[in-house]
């Protein structure tokens, strides 16, 4: 006999439902709720994966100037920057036609920063842009440095100053 008047018909009630086996109506509406819900999983899924943005290298957001709820495509320029800092290139912006005629891919280089006086690296002409463009009635061109190793310092956009060597 039950001493607790609140626990006992409580009790009474889960052992007559135990002792007259299970619903089945009422398992049927539990599986159907389940699927559902499942259902329901698999499309925010979906929908999740639809919303990812992809890149088509390893690398670390930059800048990120989506807003919450924008939309952005393929045909749109990116508002996200994803850089490669495993290696950094340096692109010279002031090489006259009289300049670059004696450079060439493969030349040694000798790279200093402004920010960080005290950091010498050394690197290689990896290519030169065959297109000079007018600046400011000189006729410069775009070379690309690869360098031979990093440093933690090193940010994107600072300013460097590239020595060729012969």
């Amino acid at each position: 006999m039950c001493r607790q008047s609140i626990i006992c018909p409580l009790l009474e009630r889960d052992f007559q439902a135990v002792e007259n086996g299970v619903n089945q109506e009422k398992l049927a509406v539990a599986k159907a709720r389940l699927e559902n819900a499942r259902a329901l999983l698999d499309s925010a899924r979906a929908g999740l994966a639809e919303l990812e943005l992809a890149a088509p290298f390893a690398g670390v957001v930059v800048s990120n100037d989506l807003k919450i709820g924008e939309q952005t495509g393929p045909a749109a320029p990116s508002p996200v920057i994803l850089a490669d800092i495993s290696r950094w290139k340096i692109m010279t912006t002031d090489l006259t036609e009289r300049d670059v005629i004696e450079i060439h891919p493969g030349d040694p280089v000798a790279v200093t920063f402004d920010a960080i006086p005290d950091l010498n690296l050394s690197g290689k002409v990896e290519r030169i842009k065959p297109l000079g463009e007018n600046r400011q009635g000189d006729i410069t061109y775009t070379v690309m440095i690869t360098l031979d190793s990093l440093d933690d310092r090193l940010r994107w956009n600072m300013t460097s100053f590239v020595t060729f060597e012969p």
